[in-house]
C-alpha cells in the first residue's frame, strides 16, 4: 500500500498556504504517534491522503487521491468567499472532517457526512522562543478588511506598538510572535467562529492571547482562563489592561500551554478514524 501522507494543495505561486503548516505538522506527528507515518507533501501523492486546503483545487485542477479525506478548515458561512457550491460538492465526494462542531452540523444539515476532528497538540509545535524585551505590544496577522483595519488603528491611536502581518508565514512569523507581548485574534467573517486552528499554535508556545467573541461561544468556554476573550468595543481596554499586568500575561500563556497539552492531536485523529467505516491507514479498522 503506498504510504499515508498530508497533502497541502499548494497553488503555484499562492503563499497563503503556509497557513496550514503548522496544524499539518499537528496532524503528522499526532499519526506518528499512532504508528502511522504520514509525511507532510505539497504535491498530489496517492494513497491514503488526507488533504488540507481543498478549496484550493480547483486552482491546480487536481483531483484528490480515491482514498482521501478532506480537511475542512474554512469558516462556512454566507459571506466567506468558500460558501460555493462548486466547494460544497466536492465535499460531497469524498469523506470529509472538519475542526468546528459547528462546521460538521451545518454540513451533515445539507447532506454531507462531516465528521469532527479537533484542534489538539504535538510537541513539535512548541518552536517559539519569546524575546526577553519584546518591542511589539500587539501583534496582529492576516487579512486585514474595514473592522479589522479600525480595531488596529485604535490600538495604534492608544499609544501602543501595533503590527499587522499579512502573507508571512513560517519562521519569518514566528521571529515577530516571539517579539510581541500580545497576539490579537480578530473575526473577518460574518459567521465569527473562533479562529481555533490559528489560536491552538499560539496557545502551544505559551503566548498570550487576545481574541473577540463572536458567536461560537461554546468553542470559547473550552479557552475560557487560556485566552483573554473580549467584545469588539472592548479590544483596546483589554490589550491596555494586559499590557500593565506582566503576571496576568504569563498566567494566560501557561494556561494556555497546559491546555493545549492536555489536548493531544493523536487523540482526536484516534476519536476521528474511529468513526470512519474503512479506518485510515490501518487504524480503526476494529
Amino acid at each position: 500500500m503506498p504510504p499515508a501522507s498530508i497533502w497541502i494543495v499548494t497553488p503555484p505561486g499562492y503563499a497563503h498556504s503556509g497557513a496550514f503548516e503548522e496544524f499539518a505538522l499537528a496532524l503528522s506527528e499526532g499519526l506518528r504517534e499512532l504508528g502511522v507515518a504520514a509525511p507532510i507533501v505539497h504535491r498530489r501523492p496517492e494513497g491514503e491522503t488526507i488533504v488540507l486546503g481543498a478549496n484550493l483545487l480547483p486552482a491546480i485542477a487536481d483531483r484528490p487521491p480515491r482514498r482521501a479525506i478532506l480537511f475542512n478548515l474554512e469558516q462556512l458561512s454566507p459571506g466567506s468567499p468558500w460558501w460555493s457550491e462548486r466547494y460544497l460538492d466536492l465535499l460531497r465526494r469524498r469523506p470529509v472532517w472538519d475542526y468546528s462542531a459547528r462546521n460538521v452540523a451545518l454540513l451533515r444539515s445539507m447532506g454531507i457526512a462531516a465528521t469532527l476532528c479537533e484542534v489538539g497538540h504535538a510537541d513539535a509545535l512548541r518552536r517559539i522562543v519569546p524575546r526577553e524585551t519584546p518591542d511589539i505590544d500587539v501583534l496582529f496577522y492576516g487579512s486585514v478588511n474595514d473592522r479589522r483595519r479600525d480595531a488596529l488603528r485604535a490600538l495604534e491611536d492608544a499609544g501602543l506598538r501595533v503590527v499587522a502581518l499579512f502573507g508571512v508565514y513560517g519562521a519569518a512569523r514566528d521571529d515577530y510572535i516571539a517579539r510581541s507581548r500580545i497576539v490579537l485574534n480578530l473575526h473577518h467573517y460574518e459567521g465569527r467562529l473562533f479562529e481555533v486552528v490559528r489560536v491552538s499554535y499560539l496557545l502551544a508556545n505559551g503566548c498570550c492571547v487576545v481574541s473577540e467573541t463572536g458567536d461560537d461561544r461554546e468553542a470559547e468556554r473550552a479557552y475560557a482562563g487560556a485566552v483573554a476573550f473580549t467584545s469588539y468595543d472592548g479590544i483596546v481596554p483589554t490589550c491596555l489592561e494586559l499590557l500593565r499586568d506582566d503576571a496576568r500575561r504569563r498566567a494566560l500563556g501557561a494556561n494556555g500551554l497546559a491546555l493545549m497539552q492536555s489536548r493531544r492531536q493523536a487523540d482526536a485523529l484516534r476519536a476521528a478514524i474511529g468513526q470512519m467505516p474503512g479506518g485510515f491507514a490501518g487504524l480503526g479498522t476494529g
